[in-house]
């Protein structure tokens, strides 16, 4: 059918493009490693201010609600309403180059910033970033790139390393060990064992998410991109009737999506 041929040679669209492993930039899917990574290094569960824009560094850093400031809370308030500056004054509060560093470990802990040994071609491993390895580079590690990294805007990762993200919550801190090998030859492969994580803090990280398709900004908002002045369209989709967790979606060209969720057990 040429018509079938034309489309899966489309320069725009890439359909036979592997989206789920290649990197992209999480943005705001990201901020649940921030939150663990706060919440178990002994920051505490700290309460702030969400405001529309809070000055820092001679600048404003926005949320993405700019017309009002939203009110105070707690870290699982802010997964629930995705709250930039909650994230903004955490980061500086525990300071920015050690957060920085912070971030990095938890992300690794995740699993960012290596393949995942999932059985495909093409995966990407993603990228880890702070000021540590800066240095290494020599390369020089602005504050502000710590109130970015914190809403998930300096860094590229998979949609796979996000599923896998979310799996760890779900499951109280055991990261499974992808695959997409069944059988072979006919025989079972048993599954590869679940690496756990430490943690105590599992429980507010899924509270702080399924509160977000109820009440948080994940139930239904449009707005410009939360940390940078260029604008871009965003809108976060998660629903309450049957998906839990944090969404985003860009439009920028040809947009990206982030959706984080799973369905409730039956």
């Amino acid at each position: 059918d040429p018509r079938a041929n034309a489309a899966l040679r489309d320069t725009k669209y890439l359909p036979t493009w592997n989206r789920a492993v290649q990197v992209f930039e999480p943005g705001s899917t990201f901020k649940l490693v921030t939150a663990s990574a706060l919440l178990e290094a002994g920051f505490g569960n700290r309460t702030y201010q969400c405001y529309s824009s809070w000055f820092w560094g001679g600048r404003p850093w926005r949320n993405w609600n700019r017309e009002r400031d939203m009110g105070p809370m707690d870290a699982k308030g802010a997964i629930a309403n995705s709250c930039n500056t909650w994230y903004f004054q955490s980061v500086v509060a525990y300071g920015p180059k050690d957060f920085g560093n912070l971030e990095a470990k938890r992300a690794a802990e995740f699993g960012f910033g290596q393949p995942s040994g999932l059985e495909l071609i093409g995966e990407s491993g993603g990228e880890l970033i702070s000021p540590k390895i800066s240095e290494e580079q020599g390369k020089i590690w602005n504050p502000g790139s710590s109130l970015n990294y914190a809403i998930g805007q300096v860094i590229r990762t998979t949609p796979l390393q996000i599923a896998r993200m979310l799996a760890t919550i779900v499951n109280d801190g055991k990261r499974p060990e992808l695959t997409v090998m069944g059988s072979v030859d006919g025989k079972p492969v048993p599954p590869k064992p679940m690496t756990q994580l430490e943690g105590r803090y599992w429980a507010m990280l899924k509270e702080g998410m399924v509160q977000a398709t109820q009440v948080g900004d994940g139930a239904d908002h449009g707005g410009e991109d939360e940390g940078h002045d260029g604008g871009l369209e965003q809108r976060h989709i998660a629903r309450a009737d049957g998906l839990q967790g944090a969404a985003k979606a860009v439009g920028a060209g040809l947009g990206a999506a982030r959706v984080l969720g799973k369905k409730p057990e039956a």
